[in-house]
């Protein structure tokens, strides 16, 4: 019977080396992603907040200026009136929440109010905005909740 010798020089990796490798990266992102959904979530109600008190103030301006609020549009439509306040392709566009813009005037039981109507992302990322702006509560306080509309209410 021969001898069989081993070469022990192999270079290389292990299947099992290669799957506990795989095991690893796998649970490194299984532990990483939710914490990237949070900070986009964050960052999206962040940047909405933002912009809704930036037209909130920007509806004032214009009724201090004119003497009164701008008039309704179709949703996602920008109006003349914000000329030289608001830019009509931010107006236009989608919210970091997505979709429309919108303004209200004597609608609702509301004399004025800018919000989101239909955004796409889940109740609880508009729960966010109304923390970070408002009572928390989007059936209370000034960010409220109309069906598929989201409205920070200016004058009631």
């Amino acid at each position: 019977m021969k001898n069989r010798t081993t070469n022990s020089n192999k270079k290389g990796f292990t299947l099992i080396e290669i799957m506990i490798a795989v095991l690893i990266i796998g649970l490194l992102a299984a532990m990483a992603i939710p914490v990237f959904k949070a900070v986009a979530s964050n960052s999206k109600a962040g940047v909405f907040a933002a912009d809704v008190r930036m037209l909130q103030r920007v509806m004032e301006e214009y009724t201090m200026v004119n003497g009164l609020y701008p008039p309704d549009t179709s949703t996602g439509v920008w109006q003349a009136e914000f000329s030289g306040w608001v830019s009509e392709g931010f107006f236009e566009g989608d919210t970091s929440l997505g979709g429309s813009w919108d303004t209200e005037y004597d609608d609702n039981g509301i004399t004025s109010a800018v919000g989101v109507v239909d955004p796409t992302v889940d109740i609880a990322d508009l729960v966010k905005v109304d923390r970070i702006i408002d009572d928390g509560n989007l059936a209370t306080g000034k960010f409220r909740q109309f069906g598929t509309r989201f409205y920070w209410v200016i004058e009631e």
